[in-house]
C-alpha cells in the first residue's frame, strides 16, 4: 500500500483543515500539523486513504480495514473522555479521498525521545510525570476502557509540563465486539502476561505496562528484552526483571516496590487500579524523592570514619527490607562528606533462563551419573510446569509474531528461508508458512500433528528456516534427539548465526553421548555471545566432568559464576569439589567456643545452630541464602549477630557473592579494614564484573592511604560504568589530591561536575584550589 509524498499533501484542505506540516506516520496514517479554518485554531490531523483500490493486494486491503478500525476506536475511546492529561479528539469524518481524527496539536517530547537522549529520570521527574499518567488512566477506567498499548511513544510531555497520554487506536472497549480474547495488540516489550498469551485483559494490563515504562525511565533499560518475539513472549510470562534497584542502586526502596508490584506476573497481585497505585506513589516518604543527581544530599551520612579534611563516610547499613521486601537506596552523604560511601548492594543480576525442556532433556540423560544440569528438588514438578508454561507461551508468542509482525509499523519478520536461503516459489512459501503456524497451535494439545504439519511444510519448502528449526525443537522434546541433530543441522545451513539453535544442537549431542561435537556446538555458541553464556559454560564444564577432566570443568564452572554468581549448578558443583574442606573447617568448631575478644579476628560461629546435613546437604544455597538476608536486617540493631551470621553463610557456602560483599561492608563500617578487604577479594573471584566491590575496595584503600591502589581500583570500577560515575570520578580526584597530581584532580572533579551539577563534593574541592590559586597569585 503506496501513500502520495506527505509533501504533496501540504496545502491541501481536508473538510475545513489546512494541512500545514508533516508531522510523522506509518504504513497506513500519517499525521499533519493543520489549521482549522472554522475555529481558526491550529490542530493535528490523522488522516488514512478513505477510497479502496481495487488492484490493491488483499494483505493490503486487510491493514487498511484495520487502520480504519482503529481510527473508529481512537475516536470512541479518546473522544468520551474528557480529561486534561489524554489528548482531545475535536473532530472525525470522511471525505471522497480521507478518513480523518483531528486532535489537539501538542508542543513537547514523548518519553521515547527523552530515553534516546540517554537520560535517566531522577524520582522528581517521575512522579510528576507518572502520577499525570495514571490520573488519565483512572479516567479511561471509570469508562471500563483499557488503553493496552502504553509505552513511552504515547506519552507526550509538553512544553508547560502537562503529561499527555496519546493514541487510544487499539483500546478496549466495553462496547466494541471485535475485540476479542485471542487477539494481541499492543507493543511487545511492554505487554502484561495476560496480554502477550492473547487473554482477556483490564486495567491491571495497563498497569502492568506503565510498571515496565517506570522502570525504563528509572533504569535507562526495558524490563525485558529478546531477540525474537517468541522468546520475549516467555520472558514477561516466565521470568522476573532484574530489580531495579540492582540496576539504579539509588531507586529508593518504596519506589522499587512500586515498581515489582505493578509487574507481577498475576493480575491479583498486582494495584488493582490507578488510584492504588497512585496513593503509592503519593505515599512514597518524602525522604525517599531523591534526584538521581542530588545524592549527595539526599540524607544523613552515618558517622565519619575519620576526622579531618580526608574523613570518609563509613558505608550505609542495609536495612531490612519492608513487607514487600524491597531495599533502600545508597550513596547518601552529607554536606560535610569529602568521599562517597561505599555501594549499598552489589546483587548481580539474574540471567535469563531458556526454554524449559532443554534442561530437563538434559537432566535426564545425565542425573544418572549425578551431573544434573537442574537441582534435584522439585525436578519432576517444575519440568512439568515448565513445559507446559513454554508451550503455552509458544502458542501466545505464535499469535504475537502473526499479528504483530503483520500489522502496520510492524517490524519486518525474518526470512523464512533463513539467511543466503532460496524462499522458492510465492505459493510454496504461504503454504508452508501457513502450516507453520498451524503447528505452531497445536504444538501443546496434539505434538503428533504439530509434527506432521512441521514436515509437510518442509516437504514443501525445504530451506523454511523456522519450520526446520521449530522441527527439531519438537523431536528434542519428544526425545527423539537422533531426528532433533538432523533438523537443527540443516537449519544451521540456513542460519549460522542462531546461538539458541547451536545452544540446542550441544544438548541434543550431549545428549546422545557425542561430547566432542556438543563441546563444538557450545563453542559456537559461546562466539556468538549469548545472554545465557553462564548455562553454556556450565553445560561445557558438565561434559568435561563426563570425559573425566575435573580440572577443565571447574575452569567453566567458575567462568560461569563470574557471569552469573546465582548459577545454582555451577556452585553446588564447586562445592562439592570443596567439600572435603568444609568438613574439616567444620570439625574445627566445637560447641563449647566463644567468641574471639580482639576486635581485629574473624569470628566462627559458637556451636552451630544448623546440623551438619543442613550445612553440607543439597540445601546449601538455601541455607547461605536465608542466613544473609537474616543478617541484612540486623545490620543496625545488631551488627554483632549479623557478622557471625554472613560468617556462618560463608562457612556453608563459600563461594557466596553476598556473604562475602555485605561481610566486607560490615567490617568496613567496624573499622577492620584489613579484613573487609579480603571478603571484597573473594566477591572478585566470583564475580569481577562488580562495579560496587572495585568502589569499595578503592574506599577502603583510600581510608589506609594507599592512594595507588584506590586508584587502581577506582579506575576499575570507571571502566564498568555504574550509574554512580560522578562519584567515582570524585573519589578518583580525592586520591590524586592527596597525590599531589593537582591538574588531574581538577579535571576529574571537573568531570564529575558534568555528570552531575549537583555534586557538592567536586564543587568544593574546586573551589577551595580556585581559592589555594588565588592566594598563591
Amino acid at each position: 500500500m503506496e501513500w502520495a509524498s506527505p509533501d504533496s499533501l501540504l496545502g491541501q484542505t481536508i473538510d475545513r483543515f489546512r494541512l500545514d506540516a508533516f508531522l510523522g506516520g506509518g504504513t497506513e496514517s500519517l499525521v499533519f500539523k493543520a489549521f482549522d479554518t472554522e475555529h481558526l485554531q491550529t490542530v493535528a490531523i490523522k488522516v488514512i486513504p478513505g477510497k479502496e483500490d481495487a488492484a490493491l493486494p488483499e494483505k493490503d486491503r486487510i491493514r487498511l480495514e484495520e487502520a480504519r478500525k482503529r481510527l473508529v476506536r481512537e475516536v470512541e475511546a479518546a473522544g468520551c473522555l474528557a480529561h486534561p492529561n489524554i489528548v482531545s479528539i475535536y473532530a472525525h469524518g470522511q471525505t471522497g479521498d480521507f478518513d480523518y481524527v483531528c486532535m489537539e496539536f501538542l508542543q513537547g517530547r514523548t518519553l521515547t525521545q527523552v530515553f534516546n537522549e540517554d537520560r535517566i529520570l531522577t524520582i522528581q521527574e517521575a512522579a510528576g510525570i507518572f502520577e499525570q499518567v495514571l490520573m488519565a488512566l483512572n479516567a479511561a477506567h471509570d469508562r471500563r476502557i483499557v488503553h493496552r498499548d502504553i509505552k513511552p511513544g504515547n506519552i507526550m510531555i509538553t512544553d508547560q509540563g502537562i503529561v499527555k497520554v496519546m493514541d487510544f487506536g487499539v483500546a478496549k472497549m466495553p462496547s466494541l465486539s471485535m475485540l476479542r480474547t485471542g487477539t494481541v495488540y499492543g507493543t511487545p516489550y511492554y505487554m502484561s502476561p495476560e496480554q502477550i498469551t492473547g487473554q482477556e485483559v483490564d486495567i491491571r494490563s495497563d498497569i502492568f505496562s506503565l510498571g515496565a515504562v517506570i522502570y525504563e525511565a528509572l533504569t535507562g533499560e526495558r524490563p525485558f528484552e529478546a531477540d525474537n518475539t517468541a522468546t520475549l513472549a516467555y520472558k514477561i510470562v516466565q521470568m522476573e526483571p532484574i530489580p531495579p534497584d540492582v540496576l539504579n542502586i539509588h531507586i529508593p526502596r518504596a519506589w522499587a516496590n512500586i515498581i515489582r508490584r505493578a509487574l507481577a506476573k498475576h493480575p491479583g497481585e498486582r494495584f488493582q487500579d490507578p488510584m492504588e497505585m497512585l496513593r503509592a506513589l503519593r505515599a512514597a516518604k518524602p525522604e525517599e524523592h531523591v534526584h538521581v543527581h542530588d545524592r549527595q544530599d539526599a540524607a544523613p551520612s552515618s558517622k565519619p570514619a575519620e576526622s579531618g579534611e580526608d574523613a570518609a563516610t563509613v558505608p550505609l547499613l542495609a536495612e531490612g527490607g519492608d513487607e514487600e521486601g524491597g531495599k533502600p537506596s545508597a550513596h547518601r552523604l552529607s554536606e560535610q562528606t569529602a568521599c562517597q560511601t561505599p555501594a549499598d548492594s552489589a546483587a548481580a543480576p539474574r540471567r535469563p533462563t531458556l526454554a524449559a525442556f532443554r534442561w530437563e532433556d538434559l537432566v535426564s540423560r545425565a542425573g544418572g551419573s549425578g551431573y544434573a544440569c537442574v537441582p534435584k528438588k522439585g525436578r519432576v514438578i517444575w519440568g512439568w510446569v515448565s513445559a507446559l508454561c513454554f508451550f503455552l507461551v509458544l502458542i501466545g508468542g505464535g499469535i504475537l509474531w502473526w499479528q504483530y509482525f503483520r500489522e502496520p509499523g510492524g517490524m519486518t519478520p525474518p526470512s523464512s528461508a533463513g539467511p543466503g536461503g532460496e524462499t522458492g516459489s510465492s505459493d510454496a512459501l504461504k503454504q508452508a508458512e501457513s502450516w507453520v503456524m498451524e503447528a505452531k497451535a497445536a504444538m501443546e494439545r496434539d505434538p503428533a500433528r504439530a509434527q506432521s504439519l512441521l514436515e509437510k511444510a518442509v516437504a514443501r519448502h525445504s530451506k523454511h528456516f523456522e519450520a526446520l528449526f521449530l522441527l527439531g525443537q519438537l523431536m528434542h522434546n519428544r526425545r527423539d534427539y537422533q531426528g532433533a541433530v538432523k533438523r537443527y543441522e540443516e537449519a544451521l545451513r540456513l542460519n549460522g548465526s542462531s546461538a539458541e539453535l547451536y545452544f540446542n544442537l550441544g544438548c541434543a549431542y550431549m545428549a546422545i553421548g557425542e561430547l566432542d561435537a556438543a563441546i563444538r556446538s557450545y563453542g559456537s555458541c559461546l562466539e556468538l555471545k549469548p545472554a545465557y553464556g553462564d548455562e553454556v559454560l556450565t553445560n561445557l564444564a558438565v561434559i568435561y566432568l563426563k570425559k573425566d577432566d575435573p580440572e577443565k570443568a571447574e575452569q567453566f564452572f567458575r567462568k560461569a559464576l563470574v557471569l552469573n554468581p546465582e548459577n545454582a549448578i555451577a556452585r553446588k558443583h564447586l562445592m562439592e569439589s570443596q567439600r572435603t574442606t568444609y568438613q574439616q573447617a567444620l570439625s574445627s568448631v566445637s560447641p563449647g567456643i566463644g567468641y574471639a575478644e580482639r576486635p581485629g579476628e574473624m569470628r566462627v560461629s559458637a556451636a552451630s545452630t544448623l546440623p551438619r546435613e543442613a550445612l553440607l546437604g543439597g540445601n546449601d544455597q538455601d541455607s547461605a541464602d536465608h542466613l544473609v538476608a537474616e543478617a541484612k536486617e540486623m545490620f543496625d540493631k545488631d551488627p554483632e549477630n549479623a557478622r557471625r551470621l554472613l560468617e556462618e553463610a560463608i562457612l556453608i557456602a563459600p563461594f557466596h557473592f553476598d556473604a562475602r560483599f555485605q561481610l566486607g561492608r560490615l567490617l568496613t563500617f567496624q573499622k577492620q579494614f584489613k579484613q573487609a578487604m579480603e571478603h571484597y577479594e573473594k566477591a572478585l573471584e566470583v564475580n569481577d564484573k562488580s562495579p560496587d566491590v572495585f568502589f569499595n575496595l578503592g574506599y577502603v584503600h583510600m581510608i589506609l592511604k594507599n592512594y595507588d591502589s584506590a586508584i587502581a581500583y577506582y579506575e576499575a570500577c570507571r571502566a564498568l560504568s555504574p550509574p554512580y560515575q560522578d562519584e567515582v570520578l570524585t573519589n578518583l580526584g580525592i586520591s590524586h589530591l592527596k597525590k599531589n597530581n593537582l591538574r588531574q584532580a581538577e579535571e576529574l572533579f571537573r568531570e564529575a561536575t558534568q555528570m552531575n551539577p549537583d555534586n557538592r563534593i567536586a564543587l568544593n574541592y574546586l573551589k577551595k584550589m580556585a581559592e589555594k590559586k588565588k592566594r598563591k597569585l
